[in-house]
């Protein structure tokens, strides 16, 4: 009879320790899926980030452009 009873309360503590690690499980899941759709948002920031960089690098290279014309068509003028 006790080797049943201890044989139990085995049982019982690894059905605890499983309901624990569910819980927890259940807990850390939703920082999971928050974690994934941070990093979703950083590889889009990084992203917007490049394509204005490269925009604000052709409008430069644009007005470089139109000056030196612009200058070019004031030499011509003259």
């Amino acid at each position: 009879m006790i080797d049943r009873a201890v044989a139990l309360r085995l049982v019982e503590e690894a059905l605890d320790r499983v309901a624990r690690l569910i819980e927890d499980q259940r807990t850390v899941q939703p920082f999971a899926v928050q974690a994934d759709a941070v990093d979703d948002l950083y590889r889009r920031l990084a992203g917007a980030n490049f394509t204005a960089a490269t925009a604000t690098n052709e409008i430069e290279a644009v007005a470089q452009n139109l000056r030196a014309q612009h200058a070019f068509l004031s030499e011509v003028q003259r």
